[in-house]
């Protein structure tokens, strides 16, 4: 008798224990945007692959050229009463139309908000062998961007996790894990949302700017 009351203890305990791991796992993913406040700014001489096969091309004339262009861009700046530097291209917007086609050769310039960098870009704005290439070098409340990121995603999974539960007759306890997918989460994308994503994040698009933050969590609620 004493054996079939442990036995039945033990039942009981493995019973209670597979009716405690029961739970709802929902993935939820989404995006905040961020507003740019402070851009890097190189201004560079466009240069055109065809002219090197033109019959008249002298690289010593083109060289001239360029070091005029160059004097002149400089002198342009100046006058708008820019502070010049010399070109750093450690930082390079590759998703910027001018990437491929500007050079090596250019000044950089630093900015803050989007009117400083308006202006800055009118200055040569009817300039064709003048190109400039934006990169964006901090963003406003990055971390309280990030906070309502998270609030948003919590709030999204527990909405979902609900929605669940109601349709398996079931009831949404606690919060019992919470994990974050390092790489993102593309399950329902396309490639060309993908590279949207990945062109957007921290670095802004096209003459937008804007950046963002994305993220995906893993949320695990316990049930009743």
């Amino acid at each position: 008798m004493r054996k079939l009351s442990f036995i039945i203890i033990l039942l009981f305990i493995s019973f209670a224990g597979f009716a405690q791991s029961k739970f709802i796992e929902v993935v939820v993913n989404d995006t905040v945007s961020l507003e740019p406040v402070r851009f890097q700014v190189n201004v560079v001489a466009v240069e055109y692959d065809t002219v090197a096969f033109s019959e008249d091309y002298d690289p010593l004339v083109q060289q001239e050229n360029n070091k005029n262009i160059l004097q002149g861009i400089k002198a342009k700046l100046e006058i708008n009463k820019y502070k010049v530097t010399p070109l750093d291209n450690s930082k390079a917007n590759i998703f910027s139309d001018n990437f491929w086609s500007s050079g090596k050769q250019g000044w950089t310039v630093f900015v803050n908000g989007k009117e400083e960098l308006d202006a800055l870009k009118e200055v040569f704005d009817s300039e064709e062998q003048v190109a400039t290439d934006v990169v964006v070098l901090s963003y406003a409340d990055e971390e309280k961007a990030e906070e309502r990121l998270i609030k948003k995603l919590i709030d999204k999974a527990k909405k979902r996790a609900n929605v669940i539960a109601y349709n398996s007759q079931l009831k949404v306890g606690s919060i019992i894990e919470v994990r974050e997918e390092a790489n993102g989460y593309f399950g329902e994308m396309n490639i060309g949302d993908v590279y949207l994503q990945l062109a957007r994040s921290k670095m802004g698009i096209g003459t937008d700017y804007t950046g963002s933050i994305n993220k995906t969590f893993i949320v695990k609620f316990s049930i009743q």
